[in-house]
C-alpha cells in the first residue's frame, strides 16, 4: 500500500545492525509516503514509517492505485507532479550527502525545508542529515554566534 500525507509528519527509516535508526526520508503534508517499489512490485519493503504527529492518510492498494491512474487522468498527473518532486528530492539529498559538509546540509535543509525545524526534533534533523544530534547541536550554535 500507499499513502498520501493530507496532514502530520512522518519519517522513513532503516535500523542497521547496531539498533541504529537512520533516517532516509521525512514527510508532510502533501507528499506521497511508503516504498513505491513496494506498492509496484509488491515486493516487502525493508523500510518502516512511523507517524511523529497525529496524522492522516488517503491509502491506496496498488490494484486502486492502477485502476485510478488509468480512469482518472487528473490522478495520472497528480502522481507525475509528485514522482517528480520527489526524484528532484533525493537527488539533490543525494548530491548534497555525497559532497556537502555538515553546515552546508543544514544550511540547504534550512533554506528547502525550513517546516521540518517545526515538524521534527533535533535528533531526527540529525539522523536525516547523517550526523550526530551532537553535531547539528554545534553547527547551529555556531552559526548563531556568526
Amino acid at each position: 500500500m500507499g499513502a498520501f500525507v493530507l496532514k502530520g509528519a512522518l519519517k522513513k527509516y532503516t535500523i542497521d545492525d547496531n539498533g541504529k535508526e537512520n533516517i532516509l526520508e521525512l514527510y508532510i503534508e502533501n507528499w506521497w509516503a511508503g516504498d513505491k517499489e513496494s506498492l509496484l512490485q509488491g515486493t516487502p519493503t525493508p523500510y518502516y514509517i512511523d507517524a511523529y504527529e497525529d496524522t492522516e492518510l488517503l491509502v491506496i492498494t496498488k490494484d486502486n492505485f492502477i485502476h485510478k491512474l488509468s480512469k482518472l487522468p487528473f490522478i495520472s498527473q497528480l502522481n507525475n507532479v509528485l514522482t517528480e518532486r520527489q526524484s528532484f528530492h533525493l537527488m539533490k539529498r543525494l548530491h548534497s550527502s555525497q559532497t556537502f559538509t555538515a553546515e552546508q546540509k543544514l544550511e540547504q535543509l534550512q533554506h528547502t525545508y525550513p517546516e521540518f525545524f517545526q515538524r521534527f526534533p533535533q535528533h531526527i534533523i540529525a539522523s536525516y542529515l547523517g550526523m550526530t544530534k551532537e553535531t547539528l547541536s554545534r553547527i547551529r550554535s555556531n552559526s548563531l554566534k556568526k
